[in-house]
Formats: structure tokens, C-alpha cells, sequence
């Protein structure tokens, strides 16, 4: 169901029982800004970060590096409004500047429904169908040697293939990668423009684990979008998910709450006592929450049990990428999830988890 303007529906799990439950309508649609937020925010933009540091120095210029390449600017300036006006903490994990085009264009962001991940440079690897303009928005491909999503088309049925893929099976992808994908990548110069280009063991590492994750991805998935619980929200194109709201149009990453927290104080608390705050995230056009903080997600499915776990382990100090977190004085800063308090803290907190600063221009090397 849709509300009167047309931008918000009521997805699968709205009000439903269980570990997704929804407790309001999700926007799918939104019109691109016709002004500038950057512009008419200028003041708020050059003060971002954590104000223990100058704005211009070496440090405040690296955390707001890393903020603005974590969320786009409109979702920016709603959050900060929405932490305002209710009095609390949010604090959102960092959406890839690939989605960011997609996000200010107006396409729908990641739904509550999918599982699946945006893709990224790894994937152009693993997916011959994925296009190059389209890295960074959600996928649902099987990574195997031999799949094409032309033998598959939305209606028809086909044997699942096991979630766990064998050795061989990856032995086989990575011959395939060497002698046919990286061949036709060469001569489109595709190596000139790749960040990631498998040269070391490690290189190959990461491909296998990715690979490994997809196949997962996959097996778990597919037959839910096409006959199970989600076949009335989804539609398959290609090595693309989309709404079936929306078919004409991939979905990109969405601003993805990690949690809130109490008043100034570092503290995570429960959602469920502010739904009016949950609720405001997901009706904002700007934002664009499509569910609930992760932190308060209670997952009983060993498929969502290992998101999850995951998602939890990729926010902490030293070697996570830091959350955006918002504070109801006006303040955005970089800060990580420590689970040893469940607290949300600044990054300068921890003086010895630098990785993050290798995302930015004025961090790298120092």
C-alpha cells in the first residue's frame, strides 16, 4: 500500500510479528532537490566533526572528509534536524559515495526486504552482467561459473544450489577470473580505471570471501523473491533487485540507522521507547530510513544472526569504519560502536585507530 502523495509504502513487515517488524510506511519515492542543502547550510558543512579540533586543522579536515563521504548532504541536514527536535543521539552507518548519485536522483534506497549488499569494485570481478555504471547499487547474482540470469527468467523454478560453496567451485571462478574476465577488462582498460586489481594472494582472498558471500546471498534469497514472502515487493532484472513499485529503476544504499543514543551521552538505548523518532527517519524524504537501528535488531534466523554479527564487527576501533553519529547540540561526528559499554564514541577517543584515515585526503599517512 501506498499513501495519497505516492512516495511511501507499507513493506512485508509492516506491524507484523517477528525479528523485522516495521512500525510505519517507507519512502520509495522522492523528487531530486531542486536547491542546494551544501548551499543553503553552508555554516553547518564547515563546522562538521567533533569541535575538540579547529575547524581547518589537519584532524577536523579529516573527519569531515570522512563524514561527507558517508551521506549525502539532504539526509545530513534532516538527521541533524530530527536529533535536534526530539533531543537524542542517531547514530547511521556510512553509505558508499557510489549510492550517493543515486540517493540525490531520487532512486529508491535499499529496502527492509533485501538482504543483499550493494555491489562494489569486487563484484565487477564476479558478475560478467554487472555494468560499470551501475557498481554501488544492490545486486542478486549467483557468482558461480555458468550462471546467467537470462536461464532464470522471474517466473521459472530452478534446483537451489547449496549456500556453501566448495573449494572447487572457487577454483574454478578464479580460473575463470584469470583467463576470460581479466582478459576482457584489459582491453576495455578497465585496469586504468580499477582501484582493486587481483595481483597477491590477499587480492585473491578477498575475491573468495566475496564470492563465498554471494553464493550465500543467493541460495538464501532467490526463491523468497520469486515465490516466498517477498515476491509481492520484489522484481528481479538481470543481476539486479528492485522494488516491483519501482521496476524500472535499481535500488542504491540507503542511509542505514545503527542506533540512537541518550540525550549528549554516548549511551545506546532501545528504539522501541521513541517510535515518534523511528518514524520521523523513515517518513523524511531527505533520510529515508527503511527500518529500524541495527544495534536494537534481535535477528533469530542463522542467516540474519551472521548479518548481524557482521554488520556489529565493522564499527569498532581499531581497523572499523566509523558511524556518523548525530548529537542533539547540532554536532555530527565520526564515532565507533564499543561493544565493551555498548556506547557510541568519538573517534578521537581512540587515538590508536587510525585506518579510518586512510579514506581521506588530509588523513592518509598521518
Amino acid at each position: 500500500m501506498t499513501n495519497p502523495s505516492g512516495s511511501s509504502r507499507e513493506n512485508a513487515f509492516f506491524k507484523q510479528p517477528g525479528e523485522n517488524s516495521n512500525i510505519a510506511p517507507v519512502v520509495y519515492r522522492s523528487d531530486p532537490s531542486k536547491s542546494s542543502t551544501g548551499w543553503d547550510n553552508a555554516k553547518y558543512f564547515q563546522n562538521l566533526g567533533d569541535p575538540r579540533h579547529d575547524v581547518g586543522s589537519p584532524q577536523r579536515n579529516a573527519e569531515q572528509e570522512f563524514l561527507l563521504q558517508g551521506m549525502v548532504k539532504g539526509a545530513m541536514t534532516a538527521a541533524a534536524r530530527i536529533a535536534s527536535k526530539h533531543g537524542l543521539g542517531i547514530a547511521v552507518r556510512p553509505t558508499g559515495v557510489l549510492a550517493h548519485m543515486g540517493i540525490e536522483s531520487g532512486n529508491p534506497t535499499k529496502a527492509q526486504e533485501f538482504k543483499n549488499k550493494t555491489s562494489k569494485e569486487l563484484d565487477f570481478y564476479l558478475c560478467d552482467e554487472l555494468k560499470w555504471e551501475d557498481i554501488g547499487v544492490v545486486v542478486h547474482y549467483n557468482p558461480r561459473v555458468g550462471w546467467s540470469s537470462g536461464a532464470r527468467p522471474n517466473g521459472a523454478m530452478q534446483v537451489s544450489q547449496s549456500p556453501q560453496v566448495t573449494d572447487q567451485e572457487w577454483a574454478k571462478k578464479r580460473a575463470y577470473i584469470q583467463n576470460v574476465r581479466l582478459p576482457w577488462l584489459k582491453t576495455r582498460r578497465f585496469d586504468e580505471r580499477l582501484k582493486f586489481w587481483p595481483k597477491t594472494e590477499d587480492d585473491w582472498g578477498k575475491l573468495r570471501d566475496l564470492f563465498r558471500d554471494r553464493a550465500r546471498e543467493f541460495a538464501e534469497e532467490d526463491h523468497e523473491y520469486r515465490f516466498g514472502h517477498y515476491k509481492e515487493h520484489a522484481h528481479i532484472e538481470g543481476p539486479y533487485i528492485r522494488l516491483k513499485v519501482r521496476p524500472d529503476v535499481n535500488m542504491v544504499g540507503d542511509h542505514d540507522l545503527f542506533g540512537f543514543t541518550k540525550d549528549s551521552s554516548d549511551a545506546l538505548i532501545l528504539d522501541t521507547t521513541f517510535p515518534h523518532v523511528q518514524q520521523a527517519l523513515q517518513e523524511s524524504l531527505e533520510f529515508q530510513a527503511q527500518h529500524g537501528g541495527i544495534w536494537n535488531w534481535q535477528p533469530r534466523e542463522p542467516f540474519h544472526l551472521d548479518i548481524k554479527k557482521k554488520i556489529m564487527g565493522a564499527h569498532s576501533p581499531p581497523n572499523g569504519d566509523p558511524l556518523l553519529h548525530f548529537l542533539p547540540t547540532g554536532i555530527l561526528r565520526a564515532a565507533f560502536y564499543v561493544p565493551t559499554t555498548e556506547s557510541i564514541e568519538s573517534v578521537w577517543n581512540h587515538p590508536s585507530a587510525t585506518a579510518w584515515k586512510s579514506q581521506t585526503f588530509s588523513g592518509k599517512g598521518k
